[in-house]
Order: structure tokens, then sequence, then C-alpha cells
């Protein structure tokens, strides 16, 4: 459980049911239920800890949608996946350290800005606790409306891990509508993804107000473990 306290605080811990509402994946982060593992009882095997965490941070901001307070909840969840894996140490069941910030739109892109420098700041706290090589932090903007945020969030990053815009990405377009990013740990050279994480849309839906905004980030235990080894 290193990696999660070492995103506590600013981070709330949340412990997770191993099974979901049936079509909590699908509904919420647009992810084909055939990819998730349903069972006979009407329920979705845990596939993705955001999805949830979501779930729970909507529920909170429902209450007082105006509310300037953001809900900063973290779980570390074993996850499956019900899809093919032909990649080098990937898995259809592995543990997956998942966070999520859910807050009301401030303007100027404030908001994107200090939950993306957040997520990183932490998920590099929780790289160095567990592994402490080399971490590069690669960002994306695929709406192409952001670029200011990308270099206001590497500037903030500073020294802690090089960090640099990656405008080729293509991968995970449908799923982040804009600002996103991967870190990657280099070990013996060899360089490894370890997580991902971007802006969502998922809370304007569920709150019903376009001024929420929701950063979600995932960290693969196994994958930053193997890139030790």
């Amino acid at each position: 459980m290193r990696a999660l306290a070492a995103v506590v605080p600013p981070f709330e811990p949340v412990q997770l049911a191993p099974l979901a509402p049936f079509g909590a994946h699908a509904v919420v982060a647009g992810v084909n239920q055939h990819r998730v593992v349903t069972t006979v009882r009407g329920s979705d095997v845990v596939a993705d800890p955001t999805n949830v965490l979501a779930l729970e941070a909507a529920v909170r901001r429902r209450s007082d949608p105006r509310s300037p307070r953001t809900e900063r909840l973290a779980a570390v969840s074993r996850v499956v996946r019900a899809q093919q894996f032909d990649a080098p140490n990937a898995f259809p069941h592995f543990s997956l350290l998942g966070m999520v910030s859910a807050g009301r739109d401030i303007g100027d892109n404030a908001f994107e800005i200090e939950a993306c420098v957040e997520h990183l700041t932490t998920l590099l706290g929780a790289i160095e606790r567990v592994h402490g090589g080399s971490v590069t932090i690669r960002l994306t903007d695929f709406d192409g409306r952001d670029a200011n945020v990308l270099q206001t969030v590497i500037e903030r990053i500073g020294s802690a891990a090089r960090a640099e815009e990656w405008p080729e990405r293509t991968a995970a377009r449908g799923y982040y509508p804009g600002i996103c990013f991967k870190l990657f740990v280099t070990h013996d050279g060899v360089e490894v993804e370890v997580a991902d994480g971007g802006m969502v849309d998922w809370t304007q839906h569920l709150v019903a107000s376009k001024k929420e905004r929701l950063m979600i980030s995932g960290l693969g235990l196994e994958r930053l473990a193997f890139a030790g080894d």
C-alpha cells in the first residue's frame, strides 16, 4: 500500500468494492461493455477505479454543485479487463492506483492547471516511493485549444521530472477530449509506460452542469514493479 500512502494527502483514500453497478464503465467512461467482465447478477467487475471514483465524486458534488470545494479521491483496486493483451508485461488483471479530482470551473483554465500539476506531482511521489527511477512526462492537448495550459504545467513541474509536449499522440483521443498525459520510467535504458491521465467530461453529465470539471489518472503498479526488475 506504499503507492496509496504516497497520495494521502491531498487525496482521500476510498475502499472500493470489487464489483460496480452494471454499465458503470460503459455509461460513465464510454468503455465498450465487451471489455468489462459482467456478472450474472447484473454488475461489473471493476475494470478501472477512476470510473467508480467519478460516481462517488459526482454524488458529493451534486449535494452542492456551486461549491468551490474540489473532491480528491484515490483507491487501489485489483481490476479485470475482458480483452486480449499481447504486449509484454500486459495482463487481463492487475493492480491500479486511481485518482480523481472533481470540482467547478473557476475560469482561465485554473482548475485544469492546478489539477494537472497536482496529479502529476502526486504520481511522481508515488513512483519515487515504489520505483525510484527517472521519469518522463509527456502531455498532449487533443483539441488544440489549451497549449498555454501545457506550457504552464511543464513550467510548474520544473526539475521534478522531464516534462514535454507530445503532439504526435493518437492513443485515447476519443477517451480524453482535450488535455491528457502519460508517464514513463526508464530502467536499464528501457522506457516503460506506467501511468496515464487527463481531463474528462464525465461529471458534467452526472451532475448535469457544464461547469463541472474532472481530472483522472491511473498508475499501473505491476508495470511499475516490472520496470524495476
